[in-house]
This record gives C-alpha cells, sequence and structure tokens, in this order.
C-alpha cells in the first residue's frame, strides 16, 4: 500500500489539449523573394474557415500566424490575382478575360502541437501561349478567340473548376499575339477560332475557321497535372487552318508574372 501511494503521487494529470487550438505559422518568404507584394491567405477545415487578403511583406520573416483546429487543416496561399476573384474556396477569372498570372501554394497538414509551421513554396498555375503566324491571308491581322469549360481554380486543391470562358487575343504594340490560360482539366474542351474583324461588335466578325485546341496540346503530350505548368507557341498556319503546338519547359525563374497580354 505504501509503495502504491508513493507512485500515486509521483504522477500527475495530463492536461486535455485535444480542444484546444494550435498556432500556425504559414512562412511568405518565397512569395516575396519572387517579388509578389500581396496575395490571399486561405484554411480550411470542418466548420472551420479562415481567408485573409495580406501585404505579404508585413510577414516576413515570422509569418502569417492563425489559431487552428488540433484535426486535418487545408491551407492555402495564392499571388498575381488582378482581374481574378475569390469566392468560396474558388478562383474564377471573369467573363471575356485572360487568365491572371497566378501562383499559388497548398498544403494538408494535421497539426499536433501547440505551435506548427508551414513554408509556403509558390507554383504556376497558368500557361502562357505565344502565337506563332504563318502564311497570313488577305484581311489580315485577325484576331484569335479562346475558349473552354474551365473558368476556375479550387484554391486547396488546385482542380480546375468547371465553366465557360472565352477570351480574344489581339496583337500588341510589336504585332504579337498572346495570352494566359489557367490550369485546364486533362479531358477539358479547348477551341480556338480565327475571326476576321467586321465591325464594331464581336457578333459582326467573320469566322475563318476554329481547331481543336486542346487536340493540338493533346498531341505533343502537354500535362495539365504537372505541379508547375510549362508554356506553349502556337504555331498558326493560316492557309491550311492548322495548329501545331511547341512546348517551352519551364524552369522555375518566375518573369510571367509581370508579363503583359
Amino acid at each position: 500500500m505504501a509503495v502504491a501511494l508513493l507512485v500515486l503521487c509521483s504522477c500527475s494529470v495530463k492536461e486535455d489539449r485535444s480542444l484546444c487550438p494550435c498556432y500556425v505559422d504559414l512562412i511568405v518568404d518565397e512569395f516575396v523573394r519572387d517579388g509578389f507584394s500581396s496575395g490571399t491567405v486561405a484554411f480550411s477545415s470542418d466548420g472551420f474557415d479562415s481567408r485573409d487578403d495580406i501585404i505579404l511583406a508585413d510577414y516576413v520573416p515570422d509569418g502569417y500566424s492563425v489559431a487552428v483546429p488540433r484535426r486535418e487543416v487545408k491551407a492555402a496561399c495564392v499571388c498575381g490575382l488582378d482581374k481574378s476573384h475569390v469566392s468560396g474556396n474558388s478562383i474564377y477569372i471573369p467573363a471575356g478575360e485572360a487568365s491572371d498570372p497566378i501562383m499559388s501554394y497548398r498544403e494538408l497538414f494535421l497539426p499536433q502541437g501547440d505551435e506548427h509551421r508551414l513554408y509556403a513554396v509558390p507554383h504556376k498555375q497558368f500557361c502562357r501561349v505565344d502565337f506563332l503566324l504563318e502564311n497570313p491571308m488577305e484581311g489580315y491581322p485577325y484576331i484569335f478567340r479562346v475558349r473552354g469549360d474551365c473558368s476556375g481554380l479550387d484554391l486547396f486543391d488546385l482542380q480546375p473548376v468547371r465553366g465557360s470562358f472565352s477570351t480574344l487575343v489581339y496583337p500588341n504594340t510589336l504585332g504579337e499575339y498572346r495570352t494566359l490560360l489557367l490550369r485546364q482539366s486533362s479531358d477539358s474542351s479547348l477551341f480556338l477560332d480565327v475571326l476576321l474583324p467586321a465591325g464594331d461588335s464581336e457578333a459582326d466578325w467573320e469566322l475563318q475557321y476554329t481547331v481543336s485546341l486542346s487536340d493540338a496540346l493533346a498531341a505533343v503530350y502537354y500535362d495539365w497535372t504537372k505541379e508547375d505548368l510549362d508554356d506553349v507557341s502556337l504555331r498558326v498556319d493560316y492557309a491550311r487552318a492548322e495548329v501545331t503546338v511547341e512546348i517551352s519547359e519551364w524552369e522555375g525563374s518566375e518573369n510571367d508574372k509581370n508579363v503583359e497580354i
């Protein structure tokens, strides 16, 4: 009895911390090093949601802090939003617009201690498309229209969100054609229309022909599931109504966020 009492007296009752929050520090230094000044951070769990638009430099080097429940939590940080907007848990491109040069991070984690640290690393969610023109016919310059059926991106799993989109591609001051496409599903339908302007309204323009951009990308095994999307060049042969694709692998030097369309 004496021994048992001694053992009991030497034990301490451990505090149940399962209902206490975990304080997470999201380190955003990598986004700042890539030149981003602002962004959106978000966290989500069963019955818990938090989203905030922040000035990134304000959270270097200690990180953005938030209290989360001690269960599986999804974290996200997204930058490069200009015309696009966040609604619910998704990023959406406005009707008629090209994608923004979106860079994003996401992670699924299980906080167990009182503190947890995450390191946000940006990944490229857009494909830059450059048009290379061959054998332009009478009536040049034309206008391109790219249309498809994915117009958004889930914040937390970075999967495409279904929805129709259409954007016009005009020549810039140097006569170059360029646009940005948001990440698409591997089975999405993308089309390229070649239009001849014939009035003030798009409805009055003459459709020269349509080609399947999905088929052209699939022919060169373009991978919409890559963590960082590659860029492409489209070689458009007006006379033959053909499009061929050349992939430009992305090497991690992120200057595309400042690209002018």
